[in-house]
């Protein structure tokens, strides 16, 4: 008996000071403005979402079940949040369904982009042909942005409203102004560059969704990546676009999935080589660990990891140190990375 109660008062201790270093570790990291994994910040969905491409290695729609494709060549590379669909330096484009026409509606997504360069590039377009489509497309070699509307280029941005060789988020609202008319504005990180108000738009904007390119001709290629690409049935407000472009690489919160979900990621030295056989330890709020070794090329993998919980991740490995991550899971995390300090 008196070993047991040993015992219990040990382990009891442990668990205490676990979740005491829990508490400290959520602290400093919260004082230090370090880096949080993307679920900790990220902002509500927007009501109206129809179509959403994350770009996570596939092309499939999370929200309305119209999966696209890699057209010419187009690949993956580093998006924005995750993944994102590469152009393959301007050859390729991403294109989908566009069953329904909408009257009101947003298109939004961050797009990377290496060059204005080529034939009038098409961020992205929607329709069936010249006359059908709505879309939007840099006209210039100085990054002038213009609204593509039925056969016609209406409003007009500055020069270098997208501003290159860096990741931004661009959207393009359709408002109803009444009477048959609509208002049509053009945000680049949450600020308006094009605002068109009280017009008539293309009768239809059904038919194909082209990014990177436009779905009728297929010669106006873009020179960059594109990521999180959304479409919604409705105007949304200029809040909640910068409320999206504010999340950064944190993205649009995944609803919570039913099932557990995993946490993986590699660990390197100071100099981008794989560590081997570093302890990788995941504490949760309650001070419970669990431990697991990297493979021979740094890979790291918790599985069955309870969603709506938060938790402290470090590494220990011989002559390296690392700062410690923190988590809130609501969905899988992947390359969640270590580098050496």
């Amino acid at each position: 008996m008196l070993i047991k109660k040993t015992n219990s008062f040990f382990f009891g201790a442990r668990k205490n000071f676990l979740i005491s270093l829990f508490s400290i570790i959520l602290c400093a990291l919260f004082l230090s403005g370090a880096n949080f994994a993307q679920a900790q910040s990220c902002t509500p969905e927007p009501s109206g979402l129809v179509n959403w491409y994350r770009a996570e290695g596939n092309t499939n729609d999370i929200r309305g079940g119209e999966s696209g494709t890699l057209n010419n060549g187009a690949n993956y590379t580093a998006g924005k949040v995750g993944q994102a669909f590469s152009s393959n330096g301007g050859n390729g484009w991403f294109s989908a369904p566009a069953a329904n026409s909408y009257q009101t509606l947003t298109v939004g997504f961050w797009v990377y982009l290496n060059s204005y360069s080529g034939n009038f590039p098409t961020l992205f377009e929607r329709g069936s042909s010249g006359t059908n489509r709505i879309g939007l497309s840099i006209t210039d070699t100085q990054g002038t942005l213009q609204i593509l509307n039925g056969g016609n280029f209406i409003g007009s941005s500055g020069p270098g409203a997208i501003p290159l060789n860096q990741w931004a988020h661009v959207a393009l609202t359709v408002a109803d102004a009444g009477a048959g008319n609509r208002n049509l504005t053009v945000y680049v990180n949450g600020s308006v560059v094009i605002s068109v108000n009280n017009t008539t738009i293309a009768p239809s904007n059904s038919g194909t969704f082209a990014v990177g390119n436009t779905g009728t001709f297929q010669s106006n290629n873009v020179n960059g990546n594109f990521d999180e690409i959304q479409v919604y049935n409705r105007a949304l407000s200029q809040s909640e676009i910068q409320a999206i472009f504010n999340a950064g690489s944190a993205g649009i919160c995944l609803a919570p999935t039913a099932a557990n979900v995993s946490i993986s990621g590699k660990v390197f030295d100071t100099y981008g080589g794989y560590i081997s056989r570093a302890t990788v330890t995941l504490t949760d709020s309650e001070g419970r660990t669990r431990t697991v070794q990297t493979s021979t090329f740094g890979n790291y993998q918790f599985t069955d990891v309870a969603v709506g919980a938060s938790y402290v991740l470090t590494v220990s490995a011989k002559r390296w140190q690392f700062a410690p991550q923190i988590v809130s899971v609501a969905d899988n995390i992947t390359d969640l990375n270590f580098t050496a300090q």
